[in-house]
């Protein structure tokens, strides 16, 4: 199994965080192209010119810690890279942002769907006609998203089903929502917060709260 290396500029490879899913990931590289895995803090310790000789990217469910981290990273002019696990189905019209992460088993082959930057999809997801999901979003385990805008920032639980109630409709989940696990989302919601199903639980955000 390997992934493919997306929006590649030929420098080593930098994975930023030290979590069990970013040691998984740099595992498939440790022997490519001089590959290093450094922790947050000590990422923002390095030189500009330490810097400018890898290409980044940056693994943590942690929206608040990763918009803290890529931003700094871009302000100093670093590029980041994206990956794509060789065991998806992807549409040839798949688009796909910088510093993304795609695990295996998802399929993508319908529709026109785009992700953002700096997104994590976990396993075994389905996506489907007119999806986009924005920067930062984490999208774990078994979903099925269709139809939908899912806002910057927003973390979705594991099997987290979003399916309009009428054909062609298009559901928007506002930025840095948390959907917990086991919701079906049948119509947008109408502000940002913690929701399990489509009922609001609480008015904490990603920014507020971390989920996974």
């Amino acid at each position: 199994m390997s992934f493919k290396i997306l929006h590649d500029n030929g420098k080593p490879l930098c994975f930023v965080g030290v979590g069990n899913m970013s040691k998984s990931i740099y595992s498939f590289f440790h022997n490519h192209n001089n590959s290093i895995i450094i922790g947050y803090e000590e990422v923002e310790q390095q030189s500009t010119e330490w810097l400018q000789r890898y290409q980044f990217i940056v693994i943590t469910s942690d929206v608040v810690l990763k918009m803290k981290i890529v931003n700094k990273l871009t302000q100093l002019g670093v590029h980041f890279f994206s990956l794509l696990h060789e065991y998806n189905a992807v549409s040839p019209d798949f688009k796909c942002g910088h510093g993304t992460l795609i695990c295996a088993f998802n399929s993508m082959d319908v529709g026109d769907i785009m992700v953002d930057n700096h997104v994590i999809v976990c396993t075994h997801n389905t996506f489907g006609h007119e999806l986009h999901i924005h920067d930062f979003c984490h999208v774990g385990h078994h979903s099925f998203l269709n139809h939908a805008n899912i806002g910057q920032g927003s973390v979705l639980g594991i099997n987290v089903d979003i399916l309009p109630s009428e054909i062609n409709q298009t559901i928007v989940i506002p930025e840095y929502c948390n959907i917990m696990s086991y919701s079906m989302i049948t119509n947008s919601l109408t502000e940002s917060g913690t929701y399990y199903k489509s009922k609001k639980v609480s008015a904490d955000t990603s920014l507020t709260k971390r989920m996974l």
